[in-house]
C-alpha cells in the first residue's frame, strides 16, 4: 500500500562540460536527491556525451547524442559521471 509520495521542495540545475577524464555530474556540489535526475546533451554537441559511474569511458557508458536525454532514479548526484573526447556539454535538471 502507497500511502503518500513525498514531493521534492528543491532542485538543481546546470550545464557541464564533459572531458576527458571523466568527472562528476555537479562537481563540487553534494546534492541529495528525492526523485531523480535528467541529464541531456546539448543541442550543439557535435559528439557523444557518456554517462556512468566512476569507470566511464567511451567504451562503457551510456551515449548521448545532441538531444537525446536520460532519467535516472537516483538519490545523490554525485554518483553519476560523466565523459567526452575531446568535449561535450551535458545538460541537467534533479531534484
Amino acid at each position: 500500500n502507497i500511502v503518500s509520495f513525498p514531493q521534492p521542495s528543491t532542485f538543481v540545475n546546470g550545464q557541464q562540460t564533459a572531458t576527458s577524464p571523466r568527472q562528476v555530474l555537479n562537481v563540487g556540489t553534494a546534492v541529495g536527491l528525492s526523485s531523480g535526475v535528467k541529464i541531456k546533451g546539448h543541442q550543439n554537441n557535435s559528439d557523444y556525451v557518456y554517462v556512468g559511474d566512476s569507470t566511464v569511458t567511451a567504451t562503457n557508458g551510456y551515449p548521448l547524442g545532441p538531444s537525446e536525454e536520460i532519467f535516472l532514479e537516483i538519490d545523490q548526484i554525485g554518483s553519476v559521471y560523466i565523459f567526452a573526447s575531446p568535449s561535450g556539454t551535458a545538460c541537467y535538471i534533479a531534484s
